[in-house]
C-alpha cells in the first residue's frame, strides 16, 4: 500500500488524492530553480512536511488574482530560513508583473491586510507573497 505523507498514511484513497492536489497545483504555478530557492522537486517535499500549505496554496490560486492583475504564471520558491536547513523555510508565491511598483504596492498592501497575514498565520508563516516586476 502507498504511504502518503499529506494524509493519513494507511489510506490509499488519500495519496491518491494528495497526488491530485499536487497534480493541481503543478497545473496552476509555475516553479524555480536557483541557488537560493528550490524548484519543483523541491517544493513537493516540503508539501509533503507541511501538508497544511496545500489548501493555501489552491486558496492563494483564487485570492491572488481578486487583488494583482495576473498576467504571467505564479512561480512557487521555497526559500529556507537558514542556509542548512531546507526543513524550516517560506513557501513563496510571487507575482510576476509588467506593472510599476508604485502600481503594485498599493494592490500588495491591501493583499496583505485582506488575506495574506491571516493565510501565513494558519501555517505558521511558511507561506508568504512577493512582486517580481519585468
Amino acid at each position: 500500500m502507498a504511504r502518503s505523507t499529506l494524509s493519513n498514511p494507511t489510506s490509499t484513497a488519500g495519496a491518491e488524492a494528495d497526488q491530485a492536489a499536487l497534480d493541481a497545483l503543478d497545473a496552476l504555478y509555475a516553479f524555480r530553480d536557483g541557488d537560493w530557492v528550490g524548484g519543483r522537486d523541491e517544493v513537493r517535499k516540503i508539501l509533503a512536511r507541511h501538508p497544511e500549505l496545500v489548501p493555501v496554496l489552491m486558496e492563494a490560486s483564487e485570492r491572488l488574482p481578486e487583488f494583482v492583475p495576473i498576467t504571467r504564471p505564479v512561480v512557487l520558491e521555497w526559500v529556507p530560513w537558514e542556509e542548512n536547513d531546507d526543513a524550516d523555510g517560506t513557501l513563496f508565491a510571487v507575482i510576476q508583473t509588467d506593472l510599476p511598483p508604485e502600481e503594485v504596492r498599493p494592490l500588495r498592501e491591501r493583499l496583505s491586510r485582506e488575506w495574506l497575514a491571516d493565510a501565513a498565520r494558519r501555517v505558521d508563516l511558511r507561506f508568504n507573497v512577493g512582486v517580481d516586476y519585468f
